[in-house]
Formats: C-alpha cells, sequence, structure tokens
C-alpha cells in the first residue's frame, strides 16, 4: 500500500519539475486535480493493511524506493517533453536492458522461471515494451503531469484486471476508489482538451 501510495505522487512530481525546467503552470484546477486522484489511488489501496501474506521488510524502505521510482518517472517524463527531438525510445530500451539484466542478476534460480514460460515472454517481448514506448513518446503531446495523472490509471485498473483474469473481486471501497481517480482524469483532459482548442481558434 505505502508502495502505491509513494507512486502515486508522481504527478506532483512532474508538476513542479514542469514549473520550472518548462515553465508550465498548472493553475489551481490542475493541482485540485492531482490531489484528487491521489486521494482516489489512496482509496484504492486502503485495504492493503488488511491483506493476507503482507511482505516482510521495512514499509518505510519500501515507500522511500516508490518515491524514488516515481521522482525517476517524473523526470523522464519531463525532459521527454523538454527535448522533443531527442530519441527516448532507444534511451528507454537501454534502460529496460539494464534493469533486466540487475533483476536476472538478483533473483534466485528456483524463481526465475516460476510462472508460465510464455507469460515471460509475452510480457518482456509484446506487453512492456510496446506501453512503455508509448509512455514515453506521450509528454511530446501533453504535459509530463497529464501522462503521470494517465499512469495512475494502472493502480486503479490493475485490481479489475485481476478480477476479470482469475476472479478476486475488488472491494466497494476499492471501486468507489478507481471511479474517483477516473473521473478526476477524464475530466481534467476534457477541460485542458477544451482550453486548448479554445485558446488557438
Amino acid at each position: 500500500m505505502l508502495v502505491l501510495t509513494a507512486l502515486a505522487t508522481m504527478p506532483i512530481f512532474a508538476a513542479i519539475l514542469s514549473s520550472f525546467m518548462l515553465h508550465e503552470t498548472q493553475g489551481w484546477l490542475g493541482w485540485l486535480t492531482i490531489i484528487a486522484a491521489m486521494v482516489g489511488v489512496s482509496i484504492v489501496v486502503s485495504d492493503g493493511n488488511n491483506a493476507i501474506g503482507q511482505p516482510e521488510g521495512s514499509p518505510v524502505l519500501g515507500a522511500a524506493y516508490g518515491a524514488i521510482t516515481a521522482l525517476g518517472l517524473a523526470i523522464a517524463f519531463t525532459m521527454a517533453r523538454k527535448y522533443r527531438d531527442l530519441e527516448v525510445v532507444p534511451a528507454a530500451a537501454v534502460g529496460a536492458l539494464i534493469s533486466g539484466i540487475i533483476g536476472f542478476a538478483f533473483s534466485t534460480e528456483g524463481n526465475i522461471f516460476i510462472a508460465p514460460i510464455w507469460t515471460v515472454f509475452t510480457m518482456g517481448i509484446v506487453i512492456l515494451p510496446v506501453s512503455f514506448a508509448f509512455l514515453i513518446i506521450a509528454p511530446r503531446y501533453t504535459t509530463s503531469a497529464i501522462v503521470s495523472l494517465i499512469m495512475l490509471l494502472e493502480m486503479v485498473i490493475g485490481p479489475f484486471w485481476v478480477w476479470f483474469g482469475i476472479g478476486e473481486r475488488p472491494s466497494m471501497i476499492m471501486i468507489l476508489g478507481a471511479c474517483i481517480v477516473i473521473v478526476v482524469i477524464a475530466f481534467h483532459i476534457i477541460r485542458t482538451q477544451f482550453y486548448s482548442s479554445n485558446k488557438y481558434q
């Protein structure tokens, strides 16, 4: 729960970095959207303390790792927007390769292929490369704060994929939080698009 909540700070990092590096202001409605989306994510993961089989370890360290990840992604999105001619997909590919090597090195032999081999190759060859390629290109066309907001959908839609895939039904609290995030992000995107279209008419 702490890790997901820490990751949800990514839009705040992106908004602050955009203000300093790109001079893009969010406005009070933009900040309200970010806060509301974070509240929705917090609601979705609020039942995490009651989960069975929680991992052992330091919650503070887990939250710190989540915050570092959020900051790193926010920096990547902001840099991709600032330097639009930069070939970000090859850079992301090299980064993913290095991450994979490090992850492989720290994995135990018995856990490397604990999942069906087709799922490993499908995720590694199709799902992750395609999704991250689009994700890293997205800041060229919209603000890094909006891209970060859209990434929050991953946290709230995930439980529904689990529901559809293996039948673990999310609680009503999780459904409520997911609805808040989806409505808030949709409203913000529609509002900003409407403002941009009127601005250039």
